[in-house]
């Protein structure tokens, strides 16, 4: 296997649609983002283990960051053993398993139903169902099964 980026697939909200073609950033900006895909990255794996903890977005941040900054970190996180098959079902076929659709969903309900009782803040409490039912909306409105390989690019294969 190569240590080249490998392109992406259709269009994707988090992964641009051809990696190729972002140029990732340089100098502060490309450390700045590299730490927080880094970290982000670190909370996506705490929420493998912690069952109140998505994942899912952490994960797709941390793809996003290193997208911008880091070539050859977002080439390793598409092909990490326990990430991996995620992230590329989500970037080429845009598909998220049903089992992690619904547990996200789930987990993000219960964190926001946490924050009401935590912070009182009626601006704040606005933002976070604001921020809860935009990515609910995105979440739900992902596929959940990889296309048919009648439907499914010639390099389907890969994956």
């Amino acid at each position: 296997m190569s240590n080249e980026p490998e392109k992406t697939g259709p269009a994707c909200p988090v992964v641009h649609s051809d990696f190729n073609t972002i140029q990732p950033v340089s100098g502060p900006r490309a450390w700045v983002l590299r730490v927080a895909g880094l970290g982000l990255l670190v909370l996506a794996a705490i929420g493998v283990v912690l069952p109140l903890m998505p994942a899912t977005c952490f994960l797709l941040a941390s793809a996003w960051c290193f997208a911008r900054s880091s070539p050859r970190l977002y080439h390793w996180l598409h092909h990490n053993r326990l990430f991996g098959k995620l992230l590329r079902d989500y970037r080429d076929h845009r598909v998220i398993p049903l089992r992690i659709k619904v547990a996200s969903v789930a987990v993000l309900w219960v964190t926001i139903g946490a924050t009401f009782l935590a912070v009182q803040n009626l601006i704040v409490r606005l933002l976070v169902v604001a921020i809860g039912a935009s990515i609910s909306a995105h979440v739900v409105s992902v596929r959940h099964r990889v296309p048919s390989a009648a439907q499914a690019p010639a390099d389907a294969e890969a994956i």
